[in-house]
């Protein structure tokens, strides 16, 4: 039935002889070779249906998509009409057209595919020999989520309209206080029960982000600090990126206003989607903590994340202050610090420290390690200058496990600094790209899930694309690329 259904719409594109119309657009036929050899997977299981007018093929419409980003035509409706008028979108569709709803909807049904279709584009590069991911930097952006930084509703609002709503107790002088969002929200037609369940969401998320307003009708997204140092309503974009080839090997998007606790989420989803072990990893200051350095031992990965030290020397921004901590010189290996007037403070223990509970969260865990020496202090004639009244003795205090500190030894050396001189020239390109040509500033969708999904096949188009200029070159001598080339052409010809 699939067949039959299907024949007389390709069967025009074989008569007509159209495919002598795009033998030059290898971007076409790079998309064919690469859906149906390595989409397979997810084409499978979308073209089995009961009763009713069949599917589209799925490897059509994967194709479709892929096709219409990689040119930059994201909406549905540009798509369709492209589908019905431009040769290249009706010889990838085999003569199929579309509506632009059928399209926008196949766009969110294959969501959860995204991710599955990206890794397979990091399995194309490894069959071309363009990288083996020897390192990998990770590293975050903020961008702006769809709902306005004005159409946002205060704790105190949500707190007003559920006592509104659930005593009915329509009192004016509440409803008086009411901010203009708070107010639209009361008068709105939805049903009773389902406004307040949605206020109780809410008031969960409020809680959750620790903020004092929410943005209303995108209630995922958080208050976040752009690169201008402007507040507004975002999300954070996450991206593994491939040193050798600045291939995108994962993204994930996150409601966190920092990077902190961003590292294990993306670096999972990196290690599930890349076909080969990882081996090198990098990200700056912000990712510097004991979650990060957990992973990065369970998996058994070299890490390369600088300190807040090692950000200052980097930028030449020492503290004056003479007896302040960043003047002492930490000899490597002796756990020992040089002081100024060249006595040795030595390692004495450490201990965790949990910081679940504090208001201010750092954290969830620290390792604290103690150094000291309390008889050079005694008989130090700079006693008083260097630790207050408060203390006996000075004390200095470093944070990590023996991991953090062997990774900090590590970038203080000349190879180290050269490793971690790629993090900046790999994440920048691809970040670049996504805000300037992909628009992720402007994204018309809300919530985690359904940004993350779109962002994901924007990183498959931008892999595509990627690969093709790499080998552009070399696309005349790749074997396997001009048979398949051949075998579409002889499919269309008469």
């Amino acid at each position: 039935m699939y067949s039959e259904f299907f024949e007389e719409r390709a069967k025009f594109l074989r008569e007509s002889g159209l495919i002598n119309c795009v033998l030059d657009d290898d971007l076409l036929f790079f998309v064919m070779y690469f859906v149906e050899n390595y989409c397979q997977d997810s084409c499978g299981y979308f073209e089995q249906k009961g009763t009713g007018r069949p599917r589209y093929p799925i490897k059509n419409m994967i194709g479709l998509l892929l096709y219409a980003y990689c040119n930059k035509v994201f909406s549905p409706k540009d798509i369709e009409s492209n589908s019905r008028t431009n040769i290249p979108y009706m010889v990838l569709l085999d003569g199929l057209t579309p509506s632009s709803r059928s399209i926008s909807r196949y766009r969110f049904v294959l969501g959860c595919y995204y991710k599955s279709i990206l890794s397979r584009t990091l399995q194309l590069a490894v069959d071309l020999g363009l990288t083996d991911f020897d390192h990998v930097a990770i590293d975050g952006t903020i961008i702006k989520a769809y709902n306005s930084s004005y159409n946002v509703i205060h704790k105190s609002d949500v707190n007003r309209l559920i006592k509104i709503l659930e005593n009915d107790d329509y009192d004016e002088e509440i409803i008086n206080k009411l901010r203009k969002p708070a107010y639209n929200l009361l008068n709105d037609d939805m049903k009773l029960k389902e406004k307040i369940d949605f206020l109780y969401h809410l008031k969960e998320e409020l809680k959750s982000g620790g903020q004092k307003t929410v943005a209303l009708y995108d209630s995922e997204a958080r208050w976040m600090l752009n690169k201008k140092g402007k507040e507004e309503i975002s999300y954070n974009l996450q991206t593994a990126v491939d040193y050798t080839s600045e291939l995108i090997l994962a993204i994930h998007v996150s409601n966190h206003p920092t990077d902190h606790y961003q590292l294990p989420p993306t670096l999972t989803k990196a290690i599930q989607n890349s076909p080969l072990p990882l081996k090198k990893i990098s990200a700056d200051t912000g990712y510097h903590n004991e979650v990060s350095s957990s992973i990065l031992q369970e998996y058994e990965l070299d890490g390369y994340i600088v300190n807040r030290k090692q950000t200052k020397e980097h930028k030449k921004k020492y503290n004056p202050h003479p007896f302040h901590k960043d003047n002492m010189i930490e000899i490597e290996g002796t756990n020992t610090f040089l002081y100024f007037n060249n006595e040795l403070l030595t390692f004495k223990y450490q201990y965790i420290v949990n910081n679940k509970n504090k208001k201010k969260k750092g954290d969830p865990y620290e390792i604290k390690r103690i150094y000291n020496n309390p008889e050079a202090c005694y008989e130090c004639p700079y006693t008083g200058l260097c630790f207050t009244d408060s203390h006996t003795h000075r004390q200095v205090t470093e944070y990590g496990s023996e991991y953090t500190q062997q990774m900090k030894y590590k970038l203080e050396t000349q190879e180290g600094k050269e490793e971690y001189k790629k993090r900046s020239k790999t994440v920048e390109a691809p970040f670049g790209t996504l805000k300037q040509q992909y628009h992720i500033n402007k994204l018309p969708f809300i919530k985690t899930q359904n940004i993350e999904n779109i962002i994901n096949l924007y990183s498959i188009t931008y892999n595509i694309k990627r690969i093709i200029n790499i080998i552009n070159v070399e696309l005349d001598d790749n074997e396997q690329y001009q048979t398949f080339k051949k075998e579409k052409i002889k499919q269309y010809k008469i």
